[in-house]
């Protein structure tokens, strides 16, 4: 699970270099795809951590990365609806977080982080 949030945080820290890239040619939206884009990076690093944590079975890792995940999820939506043509890492995206918070949740992996 650790390497899939690695994977995931690398995968949100280049969309949010993207985002901030794109925001020129938005005009009048670039600045709300600036905003994004730092949310977007802050959640990537956050991600990374969150891995770490992960890998090292610290408790509060648990908590994080469900949170993470859900919101990876949502981000991922949101997403394929503004982003059309980034669609297959939009897909990507919530195919890891989906499994990252199904592995997340059985009783075993649970009572490990407890």
């Amino acid at each position: 699970m650790a390497i899939l949030e690695w994977i995931t945080g690398a995968l949100a820290i280049l969309g949010s270099l993207g985002m901030i890239l794109l925001s020129s040619a938005l005009g009048a939206f670039g600045g709300m795809m600036i905003v994004m884009g730092i949310v977007t990076l802050a959640i990537g690093l956050a991600t990374i951590v969150v891995g770490w944590g992960l890998w090292t079975l610290k408790k509060w890792a648990w908590n994080v990365a469900v949170i993470l995940g859900a919101l990876g999820i949502l981000m991922g939506l949101g997403g394929v609806i503004l982003s059309p043509q980034s669609l297959g890492s939009q897909l990507l995206g919530l195919i890891i977080n989906a499994v990252i918070l199904y592995y997340l949740t059985r009783p075993n992996i649970k009572a490990v982080f407890r």
